[in-house]
């Protein structure tokens, strides 16, 4: 609940003429990251928000897209675990735009965070 309030207040970046970008990888959260980076979508749209939805099948992938000049965005939300958010700082990083992060349980609890944080991300 918390991401998703975070992530509407911040669609206001995607009134700019590029959209707000999200990905994951299928293998992220035992699978949960696209089922998240599809609602997120969903969200999103419905306050107004211009989406890019890259659904990758590896970390190589989605690492591979990072790199890419061809693909521009107001804000960046990765979903999933440490490996893509690696990838997903230097696809920020390199198009100088906000990351929002989106981590799963796992990796929330791997983090040591807070019995409610790792339930506000659930």
């Amino acid at each position: 609940m918390t991401t998703l309030v975070m992530c509407a207040n911040a669609g206001r970046l995607s009134t700019r003429s590029q959209p707000i970008a999200i990905v994951a990888t299928s293998g992220s959260g035992s699978g949960r990251a696209i089922d998240t980076a599809l609602q997120l979508r969903d969200a999103l749209r419905g306050q107004g928000c211009q989406i890019k939805l890259g659904v990758f099948s590896s970390l190589e992938g989605l690492r591979r897209w990072t790199m890419r000049d061809d693909i521009s965005f107001s804000l960046l939300i990765c979903v999933g675990g440490d490996g893509s958010q690696s990838a997903g700082a230097v696809a920020a990083v390199r198009r100088s735009v906000l990351l929002q992060v989106v981590v799963s349980r796992s990796t929330a609890a791997a983090l040591a965070w807070s019995a409610e944080s790792r339930a506000a991300i659930a």
